[in-house]
């Protein structure tokens, strides 16, 4: 028999501690981690209805309520609910894509990229992102200026680059360690294998018919398995900026390898010095300084 409104309301108070004000926010889910207590009740045929907009799930009634709850506490409800152990949702996200722009071409061709290689490479022009982190709490982003989508990833896990954004808003991603970009496009014929740590990069180093892939970012190392996959190649090459973080990075990633008892593994930079002109990086030499002090540099290396 269905409890009484009165005495859903009762019980509600117990769970949450608090009166209960029907479509008032300010109530914190006690299924997930809530950050920013942003639910409300409402009342429908007699039934109360907790109301969470940040959450897949947006409606849960009185009953899917102790259903959630009983899930953690078997014996009945507690005293508190400080010990549930939140069920935290999957990170996800998702794009409208817009048309391409002469704006982004004017971006993307500094690096030698065309519109048919982005087309190729499974990248997007976005207008619109929504988001649910993994804590359950919705996010939007309407970027006003150029974005895109990584997309090539299985999954439909995607990685959005903003790249006019300071570093804290650069990159949504859902991406994990293990998507290593251009991965289908690799040459396992080739003698070796380049591994940078950026799509720009990579499709730069590709574009000169160099065989590379890239990593979510210098801070991320794939596991050990999918690094194995490398050792088809007589050479092994970590490409990443040139400062103390890139460095530190490809060097971690070279003794990770060297630990899996690879041969011929490296670690390339740019010099140091460029530093100065802001240029960390192959793609930043590429739009800095032109296609021909990039080959330069490349031809040294012996990858050229």
């Amino acid at each position: 028999m269905l409890a009484s409104v009165t005495e859903q309301i009762g019980v509600l108070m117990t769970i949450f501690h608090k009166e209960i004000v029907f479509n008032k926010r300010g109530y914190a889910a006690p299924y997930r981690l809530d950050k920013h207590p942003s639910c409300f009740f409402s009342l429908y045929n007699g039934i109360v209805y907790l109301v969470d907009f940040a959450h897949v799930k947006t409606h849960w009634n009185y009953q899917e309520l102790l259903d959630v709850l009983h899930l953690h506490y078997p014996l009945g409800l507690p005293d508190t609910h400080t010990d549930i152990e939140p069920v935290i949702a999957q990170s996800k996200i998702s794009c409208i894509q817009r048309i391409w722009l002469h704006a982004d071409m004017d971006y993307w061709q500094q690096y030698g990229i065309s519109l048919t290689q982005l087309i190729e490479d499974k990248v997007i022009p976005v207008a619109f992102v929504e988001g649910m982190n993994k804590y359950g709490e919705v996010y939007t982003v309407i970027p006003y200026d150029i974005c895109y989508a990584y997309t090539e990833f299985e999954g439909e896990r995607l990685k959005v680059y903003r790249p006019l954004q300071d570093k804290k808003h650069k990159w949504i991603s859902t991406c994990t360690k293990n998507d290593i970009g251009s991965i289908k496009h690799i040459d396992n014929k080739a003698e070796y294998i380049v591994i940078t740590k950026s799509y720009k990069d990579c499709r730069v180093l590709r574009n000169l018919n160099i065989n590379a892939v890239w990593f979510q970012n210098e801070g991320m190392k794939p596991r050990d398995e999918l690094l194995q996959e490398f050792n088809r190649f007589s050479r092994k090459i970590i490409f990443f900026d040139n400062d103390n973080a890139g460095i530190g990075a490809a060097i971690r990633i070279k003794n990770q390898l060297d630990k899996l008892n690879m041969q011929g593994v490296s670690v390339i930079t740019l010099p140091p010095a460029l530093l100065q002109y802001h240029i960390k990086d192959i793609s930043d030499l590429y739009s800095r300084r032109g296609k021909r002090e990039a080959v330069l540099f490349l031809k040294q290396k012996e990858l050229l």
